[in-house]
């Protein structure tokens, strides 16, 4: 085993237990593995609450549970990639879970794909949450920037925008406000 790969945080939503080991041997084809297996939107929102989860791995067909409700948990966690991973299922059923937020399908009798798939998920979903980063750092510069040039114009308010800030912190911190 390469101990240089990734070691990756896989939930699978999956019934068959067959189905299940031919996800995990293909994914350690690829990667170290940590993995849990559920089948019940109780068990998802509680995997989802407890672990931030790499990728999700999804059937299609499952007795007490559905993609659509699985991506309905998933609204508040969009940057962990969601694909699709069945064996049979209709494409307009596809089409239509992709615009409710699944990134990507995978047939199981395709399952080379998975490892590419997920890989390619990965950096994208960096690329989203790291272009967030960037826009709320814009964002801050910029409110700084406008309240120095309010100081420069008026040399009775000079600093306060600073002193303001340094207020709100410090009170935010005795209120255990959390910080964004």
């Amino acid at each position: 085993m390469n101990n240089n790969r990734h070691t990756l945080k896989a939930l699978l939503i999956e019934d068959n237990k067959d189905d299940e080991d031919l996800l995990i041997r293909e994914l350690r084809r690829h990667f170290k593995v940590t993995y849990q297996c559920i089948q019940t939107l109780a068990a998802m929102q509680l995997a989802v609450s407890k672990t931030h989860w790499d990728v999700i791995l999804c059937d299609y067909k499952l007795p007490e549970f559905s993609p659509d409700k699985a991506l309905e948990i998933m609204r508040d966690h969009e940057d962990v990639p969601f694909i699709l991973v069945s064996g049979s299922v209709q494409e307009d059923i596809v089409i239509d879970l992709l615009k409710l937020g699944v990134h990507d399908f995978i047939s199981k009798d395709n399952m080379g794909r998975l490892a590419f798939a997920i890989k390619r998920e990965m950096i994208e979903a960096n690329n989203r949450i790291q272009h967030k980063i960037d826009l709320d750092n814009m964002f801050n510069m910029t409110i700084m920037a406008w309240g120095k040039a309010m100081e420069l114009r008026d040399v009775y308010t000079h600093n306060h925008t600073s002193r303001v800030t340094d207020l709100t912190l410090k009170l935010t911190h005795l209120l255990d406000v959390p910080s964004t």
